[in-house]
């Protein structure tokens, strides 16, 4: 086999010449997120996705996956990566355990890898808007690809976007393992509310995603930015109505159950070895639960780690606020039976020392 480069570029500078204007470029790239429909090349590829190499090519060059070393080019190439997830809410320590698991010999660490393509496709996915298929192809490209071309033992990446594309990285990577993060939802809305309150759920970006996705042809779609891009109750959801009249605080409690649920149900079709659940409070107190994660991804531990959990990271503001009498109400009439099955309903809310 070839590598035509110089007939793919052609064939996407023909397609890019037909596109009049850079508004309507943008508007294409865009709208690849989840868009089945979207153009596509003439193997029915996306002409922003379909750069693939064959097996066949890439063996001629040395640099399909053989004995760890390193191809004829120079590149280091790994005969097997083990990958792993860490996936939650969001403030919840995803940002913690990026920097302590980034400090294992062997772990090349991320913390929300390619979030500006998984976040869009995260919320595609959950309403429905990408099909299965898109999402994998998605991830092979992103994921997957850096994981096949890491020159580590351990790949990982802490994201609480990937919480809605559990089943399609378990089809990808059936021995990935996931580690479900969680944390007290009254500490993870406050902090959203108070800390985040311009990047989640803020009414300008939420009516934003909500007018194109109720006309996606008349509409186009808001820019890959993280504020636009947070999940809304599906059409046939019973809180979709009430939703509509949610205010911010309302929201971010509804997304803490809702992605809490999503990868509960996820999660629950895997293998139980390949899934662990923590608690965030658990890990900053006891040893034992942060050796236990250690264990389970396979990493050496030392007593010295456990330091490393003991403190917040991920502060932008170091200031820890309770919810007001009203929050509190809010929160457990959407919240609180996800707030009794992860098991916080019988704990006070605590207030974080920075």
């Amino acid at each position: 086999e070839k590598l035509e480069f110089h007939g793919v570029a052609a064939g996407i500078g023909g397609r890019i010449d037909k596109v009049e204007g850079a508004g309507k470029l943008a508007a294409m790239i865009a709208g690849g997120f989840g868009n089945e429909d979207r153009p596509r090349s003439s193997h029915g590829e996306s002409p922003f996705l379909s750069l693939t190499l064959s097996k066949a090519a890439f063996a001629k060059r040395g640099l399909t996956r053989g004995p760890r070393g390193r191809s004829d080019c120079g590149q280091a190439v790994s005969k097997m990566t083990n990958a792993f997830f860490v996936v939650s809410s969001g403030r919840s320590g995803t940002a913690m355990l990026h920097k302590a698991l980034s400090a294992s010999p062997g772990v090349e660490m991320h913390h929300e890898y390619m979030v500006h393509i998984v976040q869009p496709l995260a919320v595609r996915r959950y309403l429905g808007l990408a099909g299965a298929a898109e999402a994998k192809r998605m991830l092979a490209e992103t994921h997957v690809a850096a994981i096949r071309y890491s020159d580590k033992e351990h790949w990982g990446d802490s994201s609480n976007k990937l919480s809605w594309l559990i089943p399609e990285l378990a089809e990808l990577l059936p021995q990935a393992k996931f580690v479900h993060l969680v944390r007290d939802g009254r500490k993870v809305a406050s902090s959203y509310f108070h800390k985040l309150a311009g990047e989640c759920y803020d009414d300008r970006s939420t009516s934003i995603l909500r007018a194109h996705l109720g006309d996606p042809l008349g509409v186009p779609p808001p820019p890959p930015e993280k504020k636009y891009w947070w999940p809304l109750p599906r059409k046939d959801d019973p809180v979709a109505g009430a939703f509509a009249g949610y205010g911010q605080f309302a929201r971010i409690a509804w997304h803490w159950a809702e992605i809490n649920r999503v990868i509960l149900e996820a999660l629950a079709d895997l293998p139980a070895r390949q899934c662990l659940f923590l608690r965030l409070e658990d890990l900053r107190g006891s040893p034992d639960t942060v050796r236990g994660l250690y264990d389970f991804l396979n990493l050496p531990y030392r007593d010295e780690h456990f330091a490393m959990f003991a403190r917040p990271h991920n502060v932008n503001r170091p200031e820890d606020r309770l919810l007001d009498e009203m929050q509190r109400a809010q929160f457990e009439m959407i919240a609180g039976r996800m707030l009794a099955r992860l098991g916080y309903s019988a704990r006070e809310e605590y207030v974080v020392n920075y």
